[in-house]
Formats: structure tokens, C-alpha cells, sequence
């Protein structure tokens, strides 16, 4: 009898365990990426200040316009490859590296034009985020000849890494990022992208392994700010 009253213990001891245990399974928080989140990363890797697009061209284009200085030596379909480094310090840090190969095309009745492929890798640490990432592009540039005030950019990128907010949610999660741009127009002088637009699909991969889909349009302002949609949402964010 004593056996009998003992087992039905353990039996009832184990039944409260477990049923305590998939109440804590439920009440397991699990993060889903937002849109804010993918708006956060869209900005990331276009902003100057974490070393995203416009800090690419911006450096690109100071390069080519100082060439004759010997900063840059192109010629006519010869390959050119160089490596750029950035550092960024301050109350954010971050270090990208970029690869450039270079090949400038010199047609006999257009302007000159420019295949870049680049690769980079890089890692950002600011007050609210820390990033790394790396990726690949395939950009063309066009109209670089002494006539005009832009340059324009067309042409694809690939991107990736993981993401971490030290803000109250702690979120972290990885990130992989394709984009298409068209007739993105740099001034020759400034430096500043001017105008055009890219589409992208960029998927955010929770921690929990939950992955979420998102796909968007930026339209460039010419006032260093640029604005992201998407799913029909509406956002304005900073290039500087």
C-alpha cells in the first residue's frame, strides 16, 4: 500500500513538472523581425555614417574625379584593383574593408563607363545596434566624361550578416539583402547621390529560426535622406 501511495506521488510529482514545463515552453517570448526592424537595416546599408552606400560612393566618386591627381589610375580597358579601408570612431565604431576591381570601358562615340565589382566585409557597434555583414556588388557607372554634373549608377548588390539591439528588446537576428538600383545619379562635384531608386527583398531571420520576408522600394531625395517602402508603409531615413 505504502509503494502504491509513493508511485501515485512520483506519477503526480512528474505530471505537475511537465505540465510547469510546457507552460514555460508557451510562455517562451519568441521575436518577430517588424518592419521598423527591416526599415533599422535598410538604413544601415545606405547611410554614410555606418559605412553603407553612400559612404561607398561617395569614396568611388572622389576617386574618379581625382584621377588625374593619381589617386585613381584608369585606363581604357585595363583592369584596375584596390582595396579601401574605413574606419569609423566616435560614440559608434566600425571598420569596413572593400575590395574594388575596376575595368573602365572607352567606347569611340560615347562617354566613358565604368564595370565595378566590389566586395566588403565590415562590423558596426553603435549606443543602440551592433552589426556585421558582408556582401558583394556589380555596379555600372556611366556618363564620366567632363560634360555633365553626374555620374549614374546602375547595377545589383548582395548583402548579409547579423544584427543585435542593445535597446530594451535585445533583439538579434541575420539579415540577407538583394537590390537592384536604377539610374542613381552622383554628383560629380559633391559627391551626394542626387536622385533614382533601387527595389530589394530583404529576409530577417529571427533568433528562434522564424524567418520573415520583406520586400521594398527606395527612392533617393537629393537632400541626404531617402525614402523606403514597404508593404505600402512609408518611411524616411537618414544618409548622413
Amino acid at each position: 500500500m505504502k509503494n502504491l501511495k509513493l508511485l501515485r506521488s512520483v506519477l503526480l510529482a512528474s505530471l505537475l513538472i511537465g505540465l510547469y514545463s510546457c507552460q514555460q515552453e508557451e510562455e517562451e517570448p519568441v521575436y518577430t523581425p517588424t518592419e521598423a526592424d527591416a526599415v533599422a537595416i535598410v538604413e544601415e546599408f545606405v547611410a554614410q555614417s555606418s559605412g553603407g552606400m553612400t559612404e561607398e560612393v561617395a569614396k568611388l566618386n572622389e576617386s574618379i574625379q581625382a584621377k588625374d591627381l593619381g589617386d585613381l589610375d584608369l585606363e581604357c580597358g585595363v583592369p584596375f584593383d584596390t582595396t579601401l579601408s574605413y574606419f569609423l570612431s566616435g560614440s559608434a565604431s566600425g571598420s569596413w574593408i572593400r575590395n574594388w576591381n575596376l575595368l573602365l570601358n572607352c567606347p569611340l562615340t560615347e562617354n566613358p563607363f565604368l564595370e565595378v565589382v566590389t566586395d566588403y566585409t565590415g562590423s558596426f557597434d553603435g549606443y543602440w545596434r551592433s552589426s556585421d555583414r558582408e556582401g558583394t556588388r556589380q555596379w555600372v557607372w556611366s556618363n564620366l566624361g567632363p560634360e555633365g554634373e553626374y555620374i549614374y549608377l546602375n547595377g545589383a548588390g548582395q548583402h548579409g550578416g547579423n544584427r543585435s539591439f542593445n535597446g530594451p528588446n535585445q533583439a538579434s537576428f541575420s539579415w540577407d539583402h538583394e537590390a537592384q538600383w536604377t539610374d542613381v545619379e552622383i554628383d560629380k562635384l559633391t559627391h551626394i547621390i542626387n536622385s533614382g531608386s533601387g527595389t530589394f527583398t530583404l529576409t530577417l531571420t529571427g533568433p528562434e529560426g522564424n524567418t520573415h520576408t520583406f520586400n521594398g522600394t527606395i527612392i533617393f531625395n537629393g537632400d541626404q535622406t531617402a525614402t523606403v517602402t514597404i508593404n505600402g508603409e512609408v518611411y524616411e531615413v537618414d544618409l548622413s
